[in-house]
């Protein structure tokens, strides 16, 4: 009968007492520190209470869970079958029909909202060109001097304060 065991031993051994498992020599001896330890009287209550509420607790059929499945060797012919080919075609089928649902309701939405939104345009907006009239090759030395001098010259800042670019479906009321 073994009596030197550190706490945590000692603890380890509760549940199997309260279950009744462990050897006779083995459970006097952790009867005895129990006995000398209300701390450990305490536990060994809690575990023994705890127990009895997993004791009314529906117990698993492992026997039957086991019975109900299948054999590894239907599971075998199983993944030997080959895959009816009109299958993979429903799955084919499926995802062109997803494909083409996805492309009509885009291009509906597009559609309503340039229809619905005034003064919406899918063409971009038109980008801002610098023209002289003239190639800048064909322009004389003197002439691109007096061109960057008139340019160094404008301000740099709008006159105007710019126009809110603000998408019409965004603006509020609207």
């Amino acid at each position: 009968m073994r009596e030197d065991w550190d706490e945590g031993e000692l603890r380890d051994r509760l549940p199997l007492l309260a279950a009744g498992t462990l050897a006779a020599d083995e459970g006097a001896a952790v009867r005895a520190r129990v006995a000398a330890d209300p701390a450990l009287a305490e536990e060994l209550a809690l575990v023994g209470a705890l127990r009895a509420a997993h004791l009314d607790a529906p117990v698993v059929d492992v026997t039957r869970i086991v019975a109900a499945l299948p054999s590894p060797a239907s599971v075998r012919a199983a993944r030997a079958a080959p895959v009816r080919a009109d299958e993979g075609l429903r799955v084919l089928r499926l995802a062109r029909v997803a494909a083409v649902a996805m492309v009509v309701a885009v291009g509906a939405l597009t559609t309503y909202m340039n229809a619905t939104v005034p003064g919406a345009s899918p063409a971009p907006a038109a980008r801002a060109e610098l023209r002289l009239g003239v190639p800048l090759d064909e322009l004389s030395d003197e002439q691109l001097h007096a061109l960057e001098a008139e340019i160094r010259a404008l301000d740099g800042l709008p006159a105007e304060e710019p126009e809110a670019a603000v998408h019409p479906a965004l603006e509020l009321g609207a």
